[in-house]
């Protein structure tokens, strides 16, 4: 997954869910401490799901190589006391659905398809009696991850053969199709 197709999907989780981008963060970064509101995204379970395809590359000699691609987007929403983050969530689902968060997610080359249910996990916080509201749901993304392949160019096919006392010789010019 590209870095910007990471952007794309924070940026649209954001807007969504009507929160400051710092609001939402990927998880696993050292060093933030933002108060609640705020949203956690982690992409796991990343999985081709046909052979790969191969495109004319940018350069010649070049392919471009596209392999379709499923992961789980795991989105957990962490709130203040008295809110309700599933809510959030199930709003943040429905949300996908819409015409302009589909158009975003095709310009950006990533597809909502699936979603599991939205689970609150809330918990008590340690060393106190106060509750953290927490939700979490995984959803279903699908992408092309993208290489470029060297494969070089033929220029000209030679075939040189002896059928019986025959001896055959013949050559084929590289024809581009596309």
């Amino acid at each position: 997954m590209t870095k910007e197709m990471r952007k794309a999907i924070h940026d649209i989780i954001a807007r969504v869910l009507d929160l400051e981008g710092k609001r939402v963060i990927w998880r696993n970064q050292d060093g933030i401490k933002i108060a609640n509101p705020v949203v956690t995204l982690f992409v796991y379970s990343k999985q081709a799901q046909a052979m790969a395809e191969f495109r004319q590359g940018s350069e010649e000699g070049t392919k471009a190589v596209y392999v379709p691609t499923d992961a789980v987007l795991e989105v957990q929403m962490f709130d203040q006391r008295g809110e309700f983050p599933s809510d959030k969530l199930e709003y943040l689902v429905r949300c996908l659905e819409l015409p302009d968060v589909v158009e975003e997610c095709t310009k950006a080359g990533i597809v909502f398809f699936d979603s599991e249910p939205v689970q609150d996990v809330t918990v008590l916080l340690p060393n106190s009696q106060q509750y953290e509201p927490r939700a979490a749901v995984d959803l279903h993304i699908r992408y092309a991850e993208v290489m470029t392949a060297n494969v070089g160019e033929i220029d000209e096919v030679a075939i040189n053969g002896t059928v019986g006392e025959r001896t055959l010789s013949f050559s084929v010019p590289n024809v581009d199709n596309e």
